[in-house]
C-alpha cells in the first residue's frame, strides 16, 4: 500500500506536468496499467476536483491512456456532482453531441449551467449557444446574445465570432455591420477560422 504522502505528492507532480503523460513510457504515450492506478488512487485520496476533471479528460480523449468513456464518465461526473466548472462543460459537451452517452440536449444546457459557479467563458458561451439554437432550451436570441457577451468581456473566440454573426444579420440585435466586423476581428486575432472567412467576405 503506496504511502498518503507519497500519493500525495504524485498527484501534484502529475498535475503540473499537465496531465498522464508523467507515464508516457513509448512512442505511443501509452501509460501503464501500474500508472492510471496510482494517478486514480491519488486523486479519489486528496478529493482534488481539478484532478478528477483532468483524469477524465485524458479518458475521454485517450490523452496518454486507451479511451475508455465510462472512465471518463465516472470522472467527470464525480467532479460535476460537486459542480467543478470545468467538469460540468466538459460533461455537457458529451450529453450535447453524444459522445460516450446518449445525446440529451437537455441535459446538457443544465450541465452549463452548473458552470457557471466561477462565471466560466466556457459555459457562458455554451449557454449562449443553445439559446441561439433553442438546444434543450427555448430559442432566445436576445438572451443568447447577452450570454455572448459575457463571455466575449473574457476574450472567448467563440462568442466574439457569434457576436459577430448577430450583429451582421440582426438576430437578438439591431444590424450592424460595424460591430459585425469588430467582433469578426477580435475572434480572427485568435485565428478563428470562420471569423477570419467572415472578414474577408464583409471587405
Amino acid at each position: 500500500m503506496l504511502n498518503k504522502n507519497y500519493l500525495k505528492m504524485f498527484l501534484a507532480g502529475c498535475l503540473s506536468a499537465g496531465c498522464l503523460t508523467v507515464f508516457a513510457a513509448s512512442d505511443d504515450h501509452q501509460i501503464g496499467k501500474f500508472g492510471s492506478t496510482v494517478l486514480e488512487n491519488a486523486a479519489e485520496l486528496e478529493g482534488d476536483l481539478e484532478a478528477w476533471w483532468d483524469i477524465g479528460i485524458c479518458y475521454r480523449d485517450g490523452l496518454g491512456v486507451k479511451k475508455d468513456m465510462k472512465k471518463a464518465l465516472y470522472w467527470l461526473e464525480k467532479a460535476a456532482d460537486r459542480n467543478y466548472d470545468g467538469a460540468c462543460v466538459s460533461l455537457g459537451d458529451m450529453y450535447y453531441s453524444g459522445q460516450g452517452v446518449k445525446k440529451d440536449l437537455k441535459k446538457a444546457f443544465e450541465l452549463y449551467n452548473r458552470g457557471l459557479r466561477r462565471q466560466s467563458p466556457d459555459a457562458q458561451y455554451r449557454i449562449g449557444l443553445c439559446l441561439y439554437n433553442g438546444h434543450g432550451t427555448k430559442k432566445d436570441l436576445t438572451a443568447a446574445v447577452e450570454w455572448f457577451k459575457k463571455a466575449a468581456e473574457q476574450i472567448e473566440p467563440n462568442s466574439q465570432y457569434m457576436l459577430g454573426v448577430c450583429y451582421e444579420k440582426g438576430e437578438g440585435v439591431k444590424k450592424d455591420l460595424k460591430k459585425a466586423k469588430e467582433y469578426y476581428k477580435q475572434a480572427a486575432e485568435a485565428k478563428h477560422e470562420k471569423a477570419i472567412a467572415a472578414l474577408k467576405r464583409l471587405k
